[in-house]
């Protein structure tokens, strides 16, 4: 599994290494979804991520004004992480819906924050 740049670059996620996000999702909650579902919405406030198992999802902001517009950011597959803005109980930056039928493991924030502090541990 590989967290695409994208994901990788935010700041919960950065020092988070592949073996991690393996971890992360052994301990998750797995969840089948079919294709066209949306899995979050922007605006909402959550306390779990996502880790893609199988599948093909796509990641997009709504667009305020006149019209509103529907802007994709990144199409995610397996290995990739969505949702962690609502690790600290922040609002969803963007929505993700399924474009094929996929397999997630849905992880909470608790298991997010432990899995933090062993990789903590095993660096030093």
């Amino acid at each position: 599994m590989q967290a695409i740049a994208f994901y990788k670059a935010e700041p919960l996620l950065s020092q988070l290494p592949n073996e991690s996000i393996r971890a992360l999702a052994m301990r998750g909650r797995i969840l089948r979804f079919k294709a066209n579902f949306q899995i979050i919405t922007q605006g909402q406030v959550g306390q779990d991520l996502f880790v893609v198992l199988d599948g093909k999802l796509e990641a997009y902001v709504h667009s305020s004004g006149r019209k509103e517009r529907r802007l994709s950011l990144a199409n995610l597959y397996a290995g990739d992480i969505f949702g962690e803005g609502a690790v600290d109980g922040g609002q969803r930056m963007a929505s993700v819906c399924t474009v094929s039928s996929s397999l997630c493991a849905m992880v909470q924030a608790a298991v997010f924050r432990d899995q933090r502090t062993r990789d903590a541990r095993l660096q030093d």
